[in-house]
Formats: C-alpha cells, sequence, structure tokens
C-alpha cells in the first residue's frame, strides 16, 4: 500500500501547469489520482480535458465531476462546475507536463517494456516479483497508448519504490517519444516480430526492430537493457542495447545467457522452472502455464537481478495471474455435472503468440477431446495472407481433435490443415456451433485477435455453463477424462 494516498492540492496543479486557479467556496475531496478520459475518472482524480474544447470540454468535465473528480484541468473557461479548476492555455500541454513533473520526483527504479508480443503479459509479472520487495505502480492491464502513459506517470508518487510501465507503437518515432517521458533505469523488450506489422508502409520487421530498440535511446547513464537472447533478431538488438546501456543481460537458454533457463516442466495448470543467474541457482513455480510465461520470467528475473532485488521474489510468481484473457484458464460445469476446460487467449494474437499457444496446446494430451479455435489476425497489411499460411503446419501438428477457424484467411489455414472441423465467416456462428458441440471432457482453446471477437466465443460457452470458475493450478481437464 502506498503510505500517503493525497498526490496533489490545486494550487499544486495550478503551480506546476502554469495555470489560473479557480476555487469554490468548499473543496470536496483531496486529489488522490490522475485522469485524462472522464468514463474512467474515478472520486479523487484531477481531470485533464485532454483533446476536448468549448462544448465537449464542459460536457467531459461535468461527467468527470459527476464520477467523484476532485479538480478540473481545462482551457475553456465556460466549465463551470462545484470544483476547483485550472484554467490553463493547453490542456494537452498541461497533462504531459504534471506526467513530466512526477517524473522528476519519483525516487524509485523505473521500468519501461515494449516489444512484439508479451508485453501486457511480462509487465504483469514483473510488476508482480516487484511487489513482492516493495511498492510499486504499474500501467493497468495494457493501457499503453500515449495518454493513459501520461495518466500513470503522473500518478508516480516520490516514494513508490518501483514503476513498471509498458509502450506501445502505433505510428514511428512512437516508442522513443513515450520512452522519453518515462526516462527508464531499466529497458525490457520482449520479442521482436510481425505483430500489427499492417501499420507499417514497408511491412519490415527490420523496421520493428529499429523502432523496438529505439527504446534504449532514452536511458540515462546507469541505464540496463534486458532483452531475450533466442529472439531471431537477438544479434541485432544486443548491438543496439549495447549502443546506449552501460550493461545488457542476457535471458534464455544459451550457455552465455546471464539469464539462462536450465530446465521446465509444463503441467496443464503450472509452469516449474529453474534457472541460473550469475552466481544463484533459483528454482520457483508459475501459477500458469506454458512456455512464453517461462521465457517471460527470465526477463522478470533479469529485471530484479538489474534492479539488485532479492532473487527470492521469483517464488511469488506461483500466485501470478496475467491481465485477462491472456491464457486464462476456466473450468465450467456442464448441465450434467462434468466439466471442459476453457482456455480464452481472445484478447491478441499474432503468428508468434499463436505458435506459442499451440506449443502448450500440443502437450495436453490426456484431455477426452481437444478443440481448437482460431480466428484472424489483424493488421497484418499485404503480408495477411502469407503470414497466415505461415501457420498450417503448425495447425496440423497440433494434435487437435477438431479445428474451428473463424474469418477468410484463418479459413485458408483449415482448408489446408486437413483436420476435422468447420469454419465461419463470424465469431457468431462460431459461437452458436461451440456450444452445441461441446461436452464434458473437453479442452477448448481460443485465440484470435481482438477485432475478430472470439469473445463472443467464450462468453457463449461461459454462458451455456451450469457454473463457470477460475481454473486453479492444481486442477485441469485431465483429472476427469475418461
Amino acid at each position: 500500500m502506498l503510505s500517503n494516498p493525497i498526490l496533489y492540492s490545486p494550487e499544486d496543479i495550478a503551480r506546476i501547469t502554469g495555470g489560473r486557479l479557480r476555487l469554490p467556496q468548499v473543496v470536496k475531496h483531496p486529489i488522490t489520482g490522475v485522469s485524462s478520459g472522464p468514463r474512467k475518472t474515478t472520486k479523487g482524480d484531477v481531470y485533464v480535458t485532454v483533446d476536448a474544447f468549448r462544448g465537449i470540454a464542459v460536457r467531459r468535465a461535468r461527467m468527470a465531476a459527476a464520477r467523484g473528480a476532485a479538480c478540473i484541468v481545462t482551457s475553456t473557461p465556460a466549465v463551470s462546475v462545484d470544483l476547483p479548476v485550472v484554467l490553463v492555455r493547453d490542456p494537452n500541454k498541461a497533462h504531459e507536463t504534471l506526467a513530466r513533473h512526477a517524473r522528476s520526483q519519483f525516487q524509485g527504479t523505473a521500468v519501461a517494456i515494449t516489444g512484439s508480443v508479451g508485453k501486457t503479459s511480462t509487465k504483469d509479472m514483473i510488476a508482480h516479483v516487484l511487489r513482492d520487495c516493495g511498492t510499486v505502480q504499474s500501467t493497468f492491464q495494457n493501457e499503453n497508448v500515449a495518454q493513459f502513459l501520461k495518466d500513470i506517470l503522473a500518478e508516480l508518487r516520490p516514494q513508490t519504490d518501483a514503476a513498471v510501465l509498458e509502450i506501445s507503437m502505433t505510428k514511428p518515432g512512437d516508442i522513443l517519444a513515450k520512452a522519453r517521458l518515462v526516462k527508464p533505469d531499466i529497458a525490457v523488450v520482449t520479442s521482436i516480430g510481425t505483430s500489427h506489422i499492417g501499420n507499417h508502409e514497408d511491412g519490415a520487421v527490420e523496421w520493428i526492430l529499429e523502432e523496438k530498440a529505439s527504446i534504449f535511446e532514452s536511458l540515462g547513464p546507469q541505464g540496463i537493457a534486458v532483452i531475450p537472447d533466442e529472439d531471431p533478431f537477438f544479434p541485432e538488438l544486443k548491438a543496439k542495447a549495447e549502443a546506449r546501456a552501460v550493461r545488457v543481460l542476457s535471458c534464455g537458454t544459451d550457455d552465455h545467457s546471464d539469464i539462462r533457463l536450465l530446465s521446465y516442466q509444463i503441467h496443464p495448470g503450472e509452469s516449474h522452472v529453474e534457472i541460473t543467474v550469475p552466481g544463484e541457482i533459483v528454482t520457483y513455480v508459475i501459477g500458469q502455464p506454458g512456455y512464453h510465461h517461462i521465457r517471460n520470467s527470465l526477463l522478470c528475473a533479469g529485471v530484479l537481478h538489474a534492479s539488485g532485488r532479492d532473487l527470492a521474489a521469483m517464488r511469488s510468481l506461483s500466485r501470478f495471474s496475467p491481465t485477462g484473457r491472456r491464457m486464462e484458464r476456466h473450468a465450467l460445469t456442464m448441465a450434467d455435472g462434468g466439466a471442459l476446460e476453457l482456455l480464452d487467449d481472445s484478447y491478441n494474437a499474432s503468428p508468434a503468440s499463436i505458435r506459442m499457444m499451440l506449443r502448450y496446446f500440443s502437450t495436453r494430451s490426456a484431455v477426452k477431446r481437444k478443440i481448437l479455435v482460431l480466428g484472424d489476425i489483424r493488421e497484418l497489411g499485404s503480408r495477411a495472407d502469407e503470414l497466415h499460411r505461415s501457420l498450417i503446419e503448425d495447425v496440423r501438428s497440433s494434435a487437435a481433435d477438431l479445428f474451428i477457424a473463424v474469418g477468410p484467411h484463418m479459413k485458408t489455414v483449415f482448408d489446408q490443415a486437413g483436420l476435422p472441423g468447420s469454419s465461419f465467416d463470424h465469431a457468431d456462428g462460431a459461437a452458436s456451433h461451440l456450444v452445441e458441440i461441446a461436452q464434458a471432457g473437453d479442452l477448448i482453446s481460443v485465440k484470435a485477435s481482438h477485432g475478430t471477437e472470439l469473445n463472443k466465443v467464450v462468453n457463449a460457452l461461459r454462458r451455456s455453463a451450469k457454473k463457470v470458475s477460475n481454473a486453479e493450478p492444481s486442477w485441469s481437464v485431465d483429472q476427469k477424462a475418461g
């Protein structure tokens, strides 16, 4: 817990932003947070009307006030609420000024994370182990766009022990601009790959490498880089990191890895891991299954080592849960009293992350029936057909008893993989079909890009069940197979 919930006074906000303070007769609430989205505003937030002027700013300020805002920062004098109002020339600049000010006062360890896949799960994992060592503020779920990054930076408290911040890329120069706001002590790159490659004109992975590696340019003179040496672009990534970081920690399976994986066992509901860190062997259990979690945990150990914290914190991963709909396991009790296991990985997808999911899925040999549900990967641009086709052999080798494909690109995979099942144009049809065929003893794994809407499949299956619960690490449908 953070010891002092009060973040700013209205006078502080005016002083920092250079604005003019307009006070009501009574100040109702202390300022305990920062928000730039009226629907995200909670009690005690200072609401900054970014990208909102005149009438829109008035309406959004009223909405934020109704949700418990403690102060409004705006350039619109017509904003009339019974709260402190700070009038500024440009609320967008004021928002960034608050973020820069709070970062300048922050005394803890700042960790910035980017990568093509695994950003959010790795961020969650690093924040989890650092909380075992002290207080942490971190990106909420995957709110990694610039606006929300500024929110969390502006909320940083000087006495917090660590900040763990996720950085995304939507256009050239995005990562460096955000990373320069964060000013990380430790920069982590999870992977280099083809996620969202359609957003980039030339469609070249090398361009993504340049953008992701730009995070290292934001490191200070004592900055440390933590990178995976299993990545195909590791030599290039390492060279770029060494040009800026005082130290580069490699994490992987190579004999020369700084954080080296010695052995692992993947069980249906958890992963057992043994690693070596310079001068120490560490064993731990991750309360989630899959090699991708093991790989991410190596980066996590790298951050602990880089920051001088106790590697014993890795043992807290037995209680780790990632942000929802990322390999989220559910136990569904059916009408007949039997259970099926639902693996919800429907939030996002890339060719690399689908392969990681299939790597785990293929190991689940003790279930009654394995049903693989895959939907189209979005934002692949001109390479969409090529990159979907690259998955054909992986799907064919998955040992799925049934393959359900959703979307035109995944239909191509379905047609070529030669597995029994069905293909559907849209998620609604797949959802209805799966509700009809699902049986006790099934393992159903669901993955696609968010825009393909396979959350509809997950929700339909959950609604059809008599009871739904989060699967404990010790539970799996293997135990129910007959």
